[in-house]
């Protein structure tokens, strides 16, 4: 049998540190995009009644934008 060279991520040129910019940076538009994405979805319960008078939308179809909404996520993912 023969002995392979190692190939690891545990020799010590090989270790990333994570600390790169871009990484970060990445980080946190990942973040941001959640935090946002929250922030819409708890506003769809405040502006269902709001886009019902708008738009002259009866219960069902209002409710139907809803799940829309929530349905949509899966496709988004």
């Amino acid at each position: 049998m023969a002995i392979l060279p190692s190939n690891t991520a545990t020799d010590t040129g090989q270790l990333q540190t994570g600390d790169e910019p871009g990484q970060k940076f990445a980080l946190l538009v990942l973040t941001s995009l959640f935090f946002i994405w929250g922030f819409i979805t708890c506003l769809n319960d405040i502006l269902i009644p709001d886009l019902k008078g708008i738009f002259e939308l009866n219960y069902a179809q209002a409710i139907l934008l809803l799940w829309g909404v929530f349905f949509s996520f899966p496709a988004d993912g």
